[in-house]
C-alpha cells in the first residue's frame, strides 16, 4: 500500500528536485500516524517495526516511480532523435 502511495506521489510531484526525500518523508509521517491511531483500537498495538516497514515500502515505491520517470525520458529522447528533419 505504501509503495502505491509513493508511485502516486511521484506522479504528483513532477519537477521537484528533492522528490525522493519528500515522498519518503510523507510515507514516514503517514506510517507514524497510522501506528498512533492503532493505539485507540482494542487488540491493535502500535509498533516501530511497522513504521520502518512502511517507510521501506515507500522508499521502494519512490525508487520504482523514479525509474519509470527515467524510462519515460529515455523513450521521449529516442522518439525525438528518430524523427527526420524537415
Amino acid at each position: 500500500m505504501f509503495a502505491i502511495l509513493a508511485v502516486l506521489l511521484d506522479r504528483a510531484l513532477l519537477g521537484s528536485n528533492r522528490k525522493f526525500a519528500i515522498i519518503v518523508g510523507i510515507g514516514f509521517l503517514v506510517g507514524c500516524c497510522s501506528e498512533y491511531l492503532q493505539s485507540f483500537f482494542p487488540g491493535r498495538d502500535p509498533a516501530i517495526t511497522d513504521v520502518i516497514i512502511n517507510t521501506f515500502g515507500t522508499a521502494l515505491g519512490a525508487a520504482f516511480g523514479l525509474l519509470l520517470e527515467q524510462l519515460r525520458v529515455l523513450r521521449f529522447r529516442e522518439r525525438s532523435n528518430a524523427r527526420p528533419l524537415e
